[in-house]
């Protein structure tokens, strides 16, 4: 609502301003097509001034509501014509979601090259919680595509730049994706630790999604082990959590 009134009377890069945050609150609330026409005039305003960082930002948020909507073509359209006008930290962002796309649609090819991408940006720039993501999903990719070793060594890279933050979601994803990592390696007894304490992190943030994704491989793990009722009740944690 603020962001609604400034607008009324901001002008130049401050109106772009405040309707780039305007749609950041519209995703926030789940209204992904009213913050997909916010981002869509911004863009054009941004154009008619001459503001091109402004222009890519807004474009490069046109497909994170598309992203939201499904419709992941055009999502992918934006990530692209942004990627030409923003600066390294956007051009990060963008082709961190393009790898995402990439990934959801079996492409690790290319979901591979987009997030290598991201990752040398945001390292040069020294962003220690995009860091510590990217070199999450990354692992998580490598570890899908059973190249163990390179997922070993995102999967530490990951573990040092989230603890410098010390932000406990970032220190769960570490701790979560090196339980699944260790599974993969064929060590379903060691992998509880890490996975638990990522179960628990994730429910201390209240990131239920995750919480139940790390007690469902705690059960993949006590059924490797052969111990069914350990496994039978990692699966009641997972179901337990809010959906």
């Amino acid at each position: 609502r603020v962001a609604e009134m400034g607008l009324s009377i901001a002008d130049g890069r401050e109106r772009l301003a405040l309707r780039n945050a305007l749609g950041k609150a519209l995703l926030a609330r789940g209204a992904f097509a009213k913050a997909l026409s916010v981002y869509e005039e911004n863009a054009a305003e941004a154009e008619t001034a001459g503001v091109p960082q402004e222009q890519a930002r807004s474009v490069i948020n046109q497909g994170v509501a598309l992203q939201r909507m499904g419709d992941r073509a055009r999502a992918a359209a934006c990530y692209r014509q942004g990627l030409a006008g923003a600066d390294p930290r956007l051009a990060a962002v963008a082709h961190q979601n393009l790898a995402t796309l990439h990934a959801e649609s079996g492409d690790f090819e290319s979901a591979e090259a987009a997030y290598s991408a991201a990752l040398a940006l945001f390292s040069r720039h020294r962003r220690d919680r995009e860091i510590a993501w990217v070199s999450i999903n990354l692992a998580r990719l490598y570890i899908s595509l059973n190249e163990l070793d390179r997922a070993a060594e995102l999967a530490q890279h990951a573990a040092e730049a989230a603890a410098r933050p010390s932000d406990p979601y970032l220190v769960a994803g570490s701790r979560l994706v090196e339980g699944e990592l260790l599974l993969a390696q064929g060590h379903a007894q060691r992998a509880l630790l890490p996975l638990a304490e990522a179960e628990m992190l994730f429910e201390q943030v209240k990131s239920y999604r995750f919480a139940a994704f790390a007690a469902l491989t705690q059960a993949r793990c006590e059924l490797t082990l052969r111990q069914a009722v350990h496994a039978r009740s990692a699966c009641h944690r997972a179901r337990a959590f809010p959906s």
